[in-house]
């Protein structure tokens, strides 16, 4: 896109009105009030194309270091303003909905490029079909160049289609159909300017290989055509010219965005987004990619035997990241434009192309009256130039074997002819399917009887090129490692990056971490296993961890899962400096879903979590049971899995002569009534009746571990009740010495679809159906355990699971009423 594009892209996506709203049902042509909008929006435009324009081809050049602009794509943005959004908002969407599809389309293609899923799409084309989109992007140049939005030699014709064009406007066959000529074709003065000074001049400059060729051509036209008494004026004394002429006197000028800035519909429950989205998708993948990858050809840039191109996936994520910004600027996708070719021929070879054409359109923000100014016709003679530059890509073609030249001249001419670069792909990719697909049929179904005569000695054989699907920041040639030594080195290359993630998960901690140092493919890999989950470590081991997640940012969205223990240090309490440290660490780990953070009491301060955005699963904490705590948990909505391991403020109790307090400070503990939805299962070991009861009242609840207290024993057992959820496993730790007298069937009373039960008695003595886990020096034997089973059935029958302090699991089998309770360990 030259300047001149610009006004050219204003003027199209104008025509579908914009946000402006039409309320009549002849599409408001007639309707002043709506046309001066329309024309409002048009200058909106204007500043939206030269400003996503600059943006996107300064980052091109600056991080793809490509020679290949940016810019709202011609050809799109018709098909974005009159199918999509139609004539004066006609068509299947609103402008708002249609912009919120191409915002969705970029970051498509923003992950589609990340995967490689782009670069691959070309890749694997067959060589005929992209050299002849290469060639029929010159075509499509050149026609663009001597149509009515160029010289304006070829015009619309109503038998033939296309004519001979460059009649004056009173030669038109009638003022709905401009530039269709009845007569006097070739007679426009502006037509000849733009031939002999931007056409035949330009080319004796680059005869005699004057550099800026095609630039001095363009300004010496636009600079003739600026006076306005003159014949090839490109402000005639009309309304119209009136109107450019008082833009033009501005010369610098800032247009805020009015209209279309903040335009944008997020309105996905509308099906029809959703199909302009697909549409999109399949119209542009195709049109962008391969403008793109025909650009870089070009330009010399493509490698011979990857048939890639340095930088492509930096270059695509950038083409994705500008779609998704255009449309938050109103503007329709985003696309390599064709006419960088001409910088390209102009010796542009490195990003500095791109990044200077950025900061042209930068200024033409505020020089639009300038820029915008420069007629078709002092462009279209470049384009022809640039388009005869890049037909010589047909010489390349295999046109001995009709089986890809067929194709090929079909993407070839159905390019220019359709005006849309993606069909003339579609076209040839069909075609090549149908016709060398029943030819490959025919000789696999004839054992190579059948088979064109000079199928072996012309055609061009189809190859996957060297090199993988993903780029190389996903997969570079791995090297040879120890848990593959077994593995010829043929096949090591081409092993899949699944296959290597599998193999990293069998390996130690030992065995990962050299793997960081050998290539790019091998850091990323053993990363994601060694940062996936980062288990208890020794403390200064754990200080390195987090001052390494602190300040590399890639590690920082692989953790999952942390576990923080510092009360297993003796006496030595956490700095001030390091609980800042991992409270940092913390507020960094967006992708986090599990949680192990115990600290020291002292140091037990909920500040830790504030500022922290991920979403928790499983939370374990030994923080203190208070109001900060609560306030917290009603902030993890979805949370499953949860552990408290603080004390309870103000419980306390002494048994066998001992007294054991926690904190005689009363504090409540009361979680809102919608927090913790999705919790099923609770682990508590100082919490008391009021934090089960506060936990589990009114959430589902199937899985809780828990402590019995003296006094309180009964209280916990029926805050266990209120879980809107039956519990199926549950797990007790009892302090109380009269358990034994009571415990069994109150489980069975209060918990009748209990499933598995595991209980440890303190300071309890043996009997013959609670086992103890102090007291005594005697241990109950397996005999005796099997006898505690069926009595624990009995009792309760739905057990199907009971562990003994022995450490057995005992399970029960047999058919139905005749369980029999047996140990693996036995087995």
């Amino acid at each position: 896109m030259g300047c001149d594009g610009i006004s050219v892209n204003a003027s199209i996506l104008s025509d579908s009105g914009g946000p402006c709203v039409c309320t009549t049902s002849d599409l408001c042509i007639n309707d002043d009030v709506y046309l001066a909008c329309v024309a409002e929006v048009r200058v909106d435009f204007i500043t939206t194309t030269a400003a996503i324009a600059a943006l996107a081809s300064f980052l091109m050049g600056l991080l793809a270091n490509l020679p290949v602009g940016l810019a709202p794509g011609l050809g799109l943005n018709a098909y974005f303003a009159y199918s999509v959004v139609g004539f004066h908002g006609s068509g299947i969407v609103t402008y708002g909905e249609a912009l919120a599809a191409v915002f969705l389309e970029g970051w498509v293609f923003f992950f589609l490029s990340l995967l490689g899923l782009r670069q691959w799409l070309v890749r694997i084309m067959p060589q005929s079909l992209v050299l002849a989109v290469g060639a029929g992007i010159g075509l499509f140049i050149a026609f663009i160049g001597l149509s009515t939005s160029g010289l304006g030699v070829v015009g619309g014709d109503t038998s033939t289609l296309v004519g001979l064009g460059g009649c004056l406007p009173q030669n038109y066959v009638s003022s709905d159909l401009p530039y269709y000529c009845s007569g006097g074709v070739l007679r426009n003065p502006t037509m000849w300017l733009g031939i002999f000074v931007g056409g035949i001049f330009t080319t004796i400059l680059m005869l005699y290989r004057i550099r800026g060729a095609i630039l001095i051509g363009i300004f010496l036209v636009s600079i003739i055509s600026w006076p306005r008494p003159t014949s090839v004026t490109y402000f005639p004394h009309t309304d119209a010219g009136d109107a450019l002429f008082d833009f033009f006197k501005k010369v610098v000028t800032f247009h805020p965005l009015k209209h279309i800035g903040n335009a944008i519909d997020f309105n996905y429950r509308n099906g029809k987004v959703w199909y302009a989205l697909i549409t999109f998708l399949y119209v542009d993948i195709l049109d962008t990619t391969g403008t793109l990858y025909s650009m870089a050809k070009f330009a010399g840039l493509r490698d011979p035997v990857t048939l890639d191109f340095e930088n492509s996936t930096i270059a695509y994520c950038v083409d994705a990241f500008s779609i998704s910004m255009g449309a938050l600027m109103g503007t329709s996708p985003v696309t390599s434009f064709v006419e960088s070719a001409t910088g390209i021929s102009e010796g542009g070879k490195t990003g500095l192309t791109a990044m200077t054409t950025g900061l042209a359109f930068f200024v033409s923000v505020f020089f639009a009256p300038i820029f915008s100014s420069i007629p078709g016709w002092a462009t279209g003679g470049a384009l022809v130039i640039v388009g005869s530059l890049m037909i010589r890509n047909v010489k390349e073609i295999n046109w001995n074997y009709i089986g890809d030249a067929v194709p090929a001249f079909l993407t070839l001419i159905i390019i220019p002819l359709t005006y849309n670069i993606a069909y003339g792909v579609i076209a040839g990719i069909l075609s090549y399917l149908l016709i060398n697909g029943i030819a490959w049929i025919l000789r696999k179904v004839s054992n190579d009887r059948i088979i064109p005569p000079n199928y072996y000695e012309d055609s061009e054989e189809w190859v996957i090129p060297p090199g993988k699907i993903y780029p190389g920041w996903i997969l570079d040639s791995p090297p040879v490692l120890r848990a593959m030594s077994g593995v010829p080195q043929a096949t090591r290359s081409q092993l899949p990056v699944e296959v290597l993630d599998n193999i990293s998960q069998f390996l130690s901690r030992v065995d990962l971490l050299p793997m960081m140092t050998v290539n790019k493919l091998f850091s990323n890999i053993a990363a994601r296993v060694l940062y996936h989950t980062i288990d208890e470590l020794p403390p200064i081991q754990a200080v390195k961890m987090l001052r390494t997640l602190d300040r590399t940012i890639r590690l920082q969205p692989l953790v999952r899962k942390l576990h923080v223990d510092w009360t297993t240090s003796g006496n030595i309490e956490p700095t001030r400096n390091l609980l800042y440290l991992l409270h940092r660490v913390l507020k960094k780990l967006k992708q986090l879903v599990s949680l192990f953070l115990e600290l020291p009491r002292a140091a037990s301060q909920i500040w830790i979590l504030t500022g922290c955005t991920f979403s928790l699963r499983q939370l374990s904490t030994s923080m203190p049971c208070d109001t900060e705590l609560a306030s917290y948990l009603d902030t993890q909505p979805t949370l499953t899995d949860l552990t408290l391991r603080g004390y309870q403020h103000g419980l306390s109790f002494s048994t066998f002569g001992l007294s054991i307090g926690f904190d005689p400070t009363p504090n409540t503990f009361n979680l809102s009534p919608t927090s913790l939805p999705r919790l099923t299962s609770l682990r508590t070991v100082h919490g008391g009746p009021a934090i089960i009861a506060s936990v589990v009242e009114g959430r589902p609840v199937q899985s809780a571990s828990i402590a019995l207290y003296p006094t309180t024993s009964m209280e916990s057992l029926q805050a266990l009740c209120l879980s809107s959820a039956p519990l199926r496993r549950l797990s007790i730790m009892s302090f109380d010495p009269a358990a034994q007298d009571y415990l069994i069937t109150e489980l069975a009373t209060h918990f009748p679809q209990l499933e598995a039960l595991h209980i440890v008695v303190l300071l309890a003595m043996f009997t013959d159906y609670i086992t103890f886990m102090a007291a005594t020096d005697r241990v109950a034997q397996p005999k005796e355990e099997q006898v505690i089973a069926k009595i624990w059935h009995k009792s309760c029958p739905t057990l199907k699971t009971i562990i003994l302090p022995r450490g057995k699991v005992w399970f029960s089998e047999g058919p139905d009423g005749q369980m029999e309770w047996s140990s693996l360990e036995e087995e």
